[in-house]
């Protein structure tokens, strides 16, 4: 799995079609499966994503897509971790 982090490079307002664009983007990737979990961060600076693969190839896939990222209004961290325990099991790298 990855953890995202992202950085807004710009103001956003809720009201731009980007936010909408984005928005309809997470859930294209939370019905394939691709995200556990998503959101901003406290601090207002950017947003965290779960990206739900093992693979860096398609976890930077995910994000160069997000029109948050295409448009320029966000840079993006990825970080490469193993879930060896969760709440849901199947998110679990049996691997380990």
């Amino acid at each position: 799995m990855f953890i995202c982090l992202t950085t807004y490079l710009q103001p956003l307002d809720r009201s731009d079609p980007v936010v909408a664009r984005h928005g309809a983007y997470l859930d294209e990737c939370y019905n394939s499966g691709q995200l556990v979990c998503s959101g901003p961060q406290n601090s207002g600076t950017g947003g965290a994503l779960v990206i739900r693969t093992s693979d860096a190839d398609e976890a930077d896939t995910v994000m160069r897509n997000d029109p948050l990222v295409v448009e320029g209004c966000v840079s993006y961290q990825l970080i490469p971790f193993t879930a060896t325990r969760a709440a849901f099991p199947t998110l679990v790298d049996e691997r380990r």
